[in-house]
């Protein structure tokens, strides 16, 4: 079966468009399903934060107007009384629907992403998260969910990129505010309106042009900020002993000032044009609502309004211009969130190749172990020109024992992913029990084989459930054991005070163990043992054991790969004599194929690399 490049993840494809308010109904529908009580106190804080100002503008005129129509004690008490009450009751819930608002909006909504995102990272192919394209929009949806950490992607609003529905909130609040407060200036003179909205038109221009700028300089401070995170985690545990003994100190320090300076060159060309526009936007202050007080003074000096209404009206101008600024700087931010979340969902919506639902299930597949054949198989990464693996055509019997060696970078580990289903962009075909691995259920697919990888990655769990990768209540302890004597890391395990129920990954828990790394390389192995699929998989499973250790593990090889089919990766050509077949990849080919003696007998490559491995372990050879 031909498949296409990785192109055909749709990255390089104009990229799909999500509007605001598609963004919008997307937030509200995750904010719901996480608590309906924030969405209730989103709609309440904008009714209220628009209530708030006005019961304070209407005191001032309702006392006034008291005092002018000569009211009794009585009537003054009443209406000035009420109205206080109100303000402290309006002001009362203000607070607390906003801070709830704020708070709920932003962590429920935070939880909601964060959940989508780790479902999405855990079942979307393996092969998207190694595409450059792929990890570059992952960083960026990942930034939403870190605002809590202090992380970001480098945009100056990625810290509120939760907010997208108070941002929202604020906008309605302040077109609610607008209506309102515009229907009390009106009530004067329609040229008030007019000349405010004017204003607010230039002022809005401004500041989309330096939001437009700030956007399309959000890539490279994304890239700035991401180099500056990494340099602050290699300056830690992570590169302690390389910066000391290698004197990197004064060149780390140089490489973090220049980038630093690369970050405020940047950060200073937003500032200067937010300036720019600062300064327009005092300057239109200063006009706009200096020319609307001088006509309420005209106005109230020849008696066309009353006192009272003249510092509504007064008070109204004054919140009016804070509407429309409100307006302006919350459909800015808005927009920046609308861009943050448009980032989250472009990941979300990233399309699978692999069958999840349906397809051929394990049991439709035959007799286990299974036989594999692997035709005109190559593949391509999605950064590269060049073929990883090319024209592959190799058949696996079942129950056969493979060895695949070679030099670093001659396409092994590709061969192995390929084999195990996580990548789908090759060419060719790869037939499992004479069926396509590309019509086999992949779930049930992954549960046909037992890997152990180079890189090792452990749970913050006990030992036993590192092993049988189950809870406690689901794990089987005498066959934890009987794995981990097998994989020869009983006796460590036995002398430790709690034995397999002892805590790895020191951390997180302090009462944890630490292995080695070949005792984590046993550790795997065991994991395999445990889990007993068809198929056994070992990538250089001896790299990090001692060479007693390994001739141990060589020794049991026979033993451990027993009723199933495995592939033995390494670079350590000593080990593949108790294989059945051998594999030698060269230039991303296999260049010869047979059994040990078969290939020693060729004289070829493997030969010749069998041959300098093993001079190194002649008496003769060695230095004294």
């Amino acid at each position: 079966m031909c498949r296409v490049s990785c192109t055909g993840f749709g990255m390089t494809k104009r990229k799909k468009r999500y509007t605001l308010f598609s963004n919008l109904s997307f937030a509200h529908k995750g904010l719901w399903s996480m608590s309906k009580l924030a969405s209730v106190f989103a709609a309440l804080s904008v009714f209220l934060n628009t209530a708030q100002p006005l019961t304070y503008m209407l005191m001032p005129k309702l006392l006034v107007d008291q005092l002018e129509k000569g009211a009794s004690t009585g009537e003054f008490a009443l209406v000035i009384g009420g109205m206080a009450l109100i303000i402290i009751v309006v002001q009362f819930l203000h607070g607390n629907a906003f801070a709830r608002m704020i708070f709920d909006c932003s962590t429920f909504f935070q939880q909601y992403i964060h959940v989508l995102m780790t479902d999405k990272e855990m079942e979307m192919d393996y092969e998207l998260l190694e595409n450059p394209e792929v990890i570059s929009l992952h960083d960026k949806a990942r930034s939403l969910t870190k605002k809590f950490a202090g992380q970001g992607d480098g945009s100056s609003a990625s810290a509120n990129s939760n907010d997208i529905i108070p941002r929202f909130a604020n906008l309605v609040t302040g077109v609610l505010g607008l209506i309102v407060f515009g229907g009390i200036i009106s009530m004067v003179h329609p040229f008030i309106i007019a000349l405010l909205l004017i204003s607010f038109a230039i002022n809005y221009y401004m500041l989309k042009y330096v939001n437009k700028y700030e956007q399309s300089t959000r890539a490279k401070r994304g890239k700035l900020d991401k180099k500056i995170r990494y340099l602050i985690s290699i300056s830690g545990a992570n590169g302690a002993k390389d910066i000391r003994l290698y004197s990197m100190v004064e060149w780390l320090k140089n490489m973090a000032a220049s980038i630093i300076s690369d970050i405020k060159q940047e950060n200073r060309s937003i500032q200067k044009r937010q300036l720019g526009a600062a300064f327009v936007d005092l300057f239109l202050i200063l006009l706009r609502d200096g020319a609307a007080y001088v006509y309420l003074v005209y106005l109230v000096l020849n008696g066309r309004i009353t006192t009272g209404n003249f510092l509504l009206v007064f008070a109204a101008i004054g919140q009016f211009s804070g509407w429309i600024n409100n307006i302006i700087y919350s459909s800015m931010d808005l927009s920046r969130c609308s861009t943050a979340v448009s980032d989250v969902r472009s990941f979300l919506d990233l399309e699978n190749k692999t069958i999840r639902t349906g397809g051929t299930g394990v049991n439709a597949l035959g007799s286990m172990p299974p036989s594999l054949k692997l035709s005109n198989v190559s593949y391509t990464y999605s950064n590269s020109d060049k073929s990883a693996i090319r024209d592959i055509n190799i058949e696996i019997k079942s129950g056969e024992r493979i060895a695949i060696v070679g030099v670093n970078g001659a396409g092994k580990t590709t061969l192995v992913k390929l084999i195990c289903g996580l990548y789908k962009d090759y060419s060719g075909t790869i037939v499992i029990n004479n069926t396509s691995i590309d019509e086999i259920n992949l779930g049930e697919y992954f549960s046909m084989i037992a890997p152990v990888f180079q890189d090792i990655h452990l749970m913050t769990l006990s030992i036993a459930e590192n092993v049988s990768q189950a809870n406690r209540g689901e794990t089987d302890y005498a066959k934890v054991k009987d794995c981990l004597i097998r994989a020869g890391l009983w006796d460590k395990v036995d002398a430790l005070p709690d034995k397999e129920n002892t805590l790895l990954v020191k951390s997180v828990n302090e009462n944890a163990t630490e292995f080695s790394g070949g005792e984590l390389q046993k550790l795997a192995l065991a994991r395999a043992l445990y889990k007993n699929s068809p198929v056994l998989i070992l990538d250089e499973p001896t790299a990090a054991l001692d060479p007693i250790a390994e001739n141990e593990v060589y020794r049991q090889y026979a033993a451990l790969t027993e009723g199933k089919t495995s592939i033995f990766i390494s670079h350590r050509l000593a080990s593949t004599r108790f294989c059945d077949r051998i594999l030698f990849l060269e230039d991303h080919v296999i260049k010869e194929i047979g059994t040990h003696d078969e290939l020693m007998s060729l004289g070829g490559m493997y030969a010749e690399m069998f041959n300098i491995q093993a001079s190194y372990y002649k008496s003769e050879s060695v230095v004294g």
